[in-house]
């Protein structure tokens, strides 16, 4: 006797095939709006590249174009809305205050690839010099490559859905976090972030026509929004670099003897807090310093240990010993956002004075080193 398969057979549904270019009618010419929304749902990501490239090719000089051209398609080619313009243009339509800011943000995009690509054609034309066509590329070059392809792709990204009305923003220190990126990428992530956010500054404070008129369709509260949305990326960006500084001085200073590796040995400590974007120093540090800078994340207390000890600072279990009780503090950080950075950057004289401002009384510590404890300075 056989068995028989009685339940029903799956049926595949298949996508709906995009109508592309070709579906562009009168109803989708009658506002710039209405075309970029046809180009998002009906073309594809290679239908922009293809329209684009044809642009740049039919209104940018030869060298400009091929320079352009001589990047991957995404690099120029991954907007809707840079394509809507493209087909909006060659088909003589009306220049509207849309298709105006979109013609802004699209020209800086295609002058930064063709300054791009013409440093791609010269190197390439060296490198045909070479023996064996050997391609070198330096760690810089590298770095830079890296750079370009993930965090500023996201905040190109962000610069796109602003045009398209949305009030997002990017986390700069989760994004170097995600793509691994160390502190000599921030240079190069702080000269696209300032280009954009010196436009914003000309145009609220109106000193620039040019910017206020281009921004012009934005009112005052969009505008102090992006400006604050830069202005964390930029604080993100100055904290990532004197974490990265404090843990090279950190590195300078390491001492590995044994009894050293054997006093930290069973000590528990928190390595990094995504909350306050800080990092924690190698541990090791602490022993035989005379000033360390500890941050509980849980309970937002600051503390300072020190010691007049010729021999410094040590550590037995999760306990730091050898501090001074009369000349170590621990104080409760209402804005730990704000001081936490004087902790890091600055001197102990004037990281003193910030912490003397603060109006929340100082208790002797206790020593006690946990799970939720951030060591954030050695000295």
């Amino acid at each position: 006797m056989s068995l028989l398969k009685t339940g029903k057979r799956k049926t595949k549904i298949r996508a709906r095939a995009k109508t592309g270019i070709q579906g562009v009618g009168p109803s989708e010419m009658s506002s710039f709006e209405r075309m970029a929304y046809y180009f998002h749902a009906e073309l594809s990501y290679n239908d922009y590249a293809d329209i684009i490239g044809k642009f740049i090719k039919n209104n940018y000089s030869k060298d400009e174009a091929r320079a352009a051209l001589a990047l991957p398609k995404w690099k120029y080619g991954l907007f809707s809305r840079h394509a809507t313009l493209c087909h909006w243009l060659k088909l003589g339509l009306p220049k509207t205050q849309q298709v105006i800011d979109t013609e802004v943000h699209f020209t800086q995009k295609i002058q930064e690839c063709i300054k791009e690509g013409t440093e791609v054609l010269k190197t390439l034309k060296e490198e045909e010099t070479k023996p064996n066509n050997v391609v070198v590329i330096s760690p810089m070059e590298r770095l830079a490559q890296k750079v370009n392809e993930t965090i500023l792709t996201d905040l190109d990204v962000m610069i796109d859905e602003w045009i398209e009305g949305e009030e997002t923003s990017r986390d700069v220190y989760q994004l170097f976090q995600k793509y691994d990126l160390k502190a000599a990428s921030v240079e190069q992530v702080k000269r696209w972030i300032d280009v954009e956010y010196e436009i914003y500054i000309d145009a609220y404070a109106r000193m620039c026509d040019q910017a206020v008129e281009a921004l012009s369709h934005l009112d005052r509260n969009e505008i102090k929004r992006r400006i604050t949305v830069f202005e964390v990326m930029l604080q993100d960006l100055q904290r990532i670099k004197n974490t990265a500084t404090v843990q090279r001085a950190s590195r300078k200073r390491v001492r590995k003897p044994q009894s050293a590796e054997k006093q930290i040995k069973n000590l528990k400590y928190k390595k990094n807090d995504n909350e306050y974007k800080i990092v924690s120093v190698n541990p090791i540090v602490m022993i035989g310093s005379t000033r360390v800078y500890c941050f509980n994340t849980k309970t937002r207390t600051l503390t300072l240990y020190t010691t007049s000890s010729t021999a410094g600072l040590g550590v037995k279990g999760t306990t730091i010993q050898s501090f001074d009780p009369n000349l170590s503090w621990s104080i409760r950080l209402r804005k730990p956002e704000e001081t936490i950075p004087f902790v890091l950057g600055r001197s102990d004289k004037t990281i003193e004075k910030e912490i003397d401002k603060l109006t929340t009384k100082k208790s002797v510590p206790n020593g006690r080193i946990n799970t939720d404890t951030v060591i954030l300075r050695a000295i």
